[in-house]
Parts: structure tokens; sequence; C-alpha cells
């Protein structure tokens, strides 16, 4: 991956938002910062950041995250909506793979 130039606060969010949508497991902080060439400690802030926007706006997804690690997951779901979500996961996964 070619080098990026230093992000400004809102960029580095988007850029961890994203990298986050994508991710199927939780992502360690310090290896977000290095992906993004930022300080340990600036992508954690901004990660604290992003899960309190989520919690905040009442989104369909909150960020949780133990140690080091952050993750996205869907917020409150119903067991419906969690398995038409997993169906299509499912199906872009297997779209993917051919």
């Amino acid at each position: 991956m070619q080098d990026l130039e230093h992000l400004d606060h809102d960029s580095l969010k988007g850029a961890l938002e994203a990298l986050l949508l994508v991710s199927t497991d939780a992502v360690p902080a310090t290896e977000l910062s290095k992906v993004l060439g930022v300080a340990p400690s600036e992508a954690a802030g901004a990660l604290a950041e992003l899960a309190a926007e989520y919690s905040d706006a009442n989104r369909g997804f909150c960020a949780r995250y133990g140690g080091d690690e952050f993750v996205l997951i869907m917020s409150k779901p119903d067991e419906d909506l969690q398995k038409t979500v997993q169906d299509e996961v499912n199906i872009l996964r297997n779209a993917c793979a051919d």
C-alpha cells in the first residue's frame, strides 16, 4: 500500500470507519494506525470518538472495543434482522469467492 499523506482528523475518522466496515474481525488500533500512518494514540482517540458518535446517534451499528481491538457490530438486532443481514453477507462472500 502506498504511503498516505497525513490525514486531517475527520479524514482519519472516515478512513478508520471504512476499514472497520470491511473488516470481519476485531482490529487492533495499533494495526489500524500502521496502515494509516498515524500514531497509535491518535487512532485510538479517533476510534473512541467514533464509538461515542455511533452511540449518541442511535445508528444500526455500534463500535465495541476491548483492550486495543475495535469492531463494528449491529446494535440491538432482532433475530429476523440479524438473520437477513447474515444471509446477505454470506451471499456477498460467496460471490467474491467465485
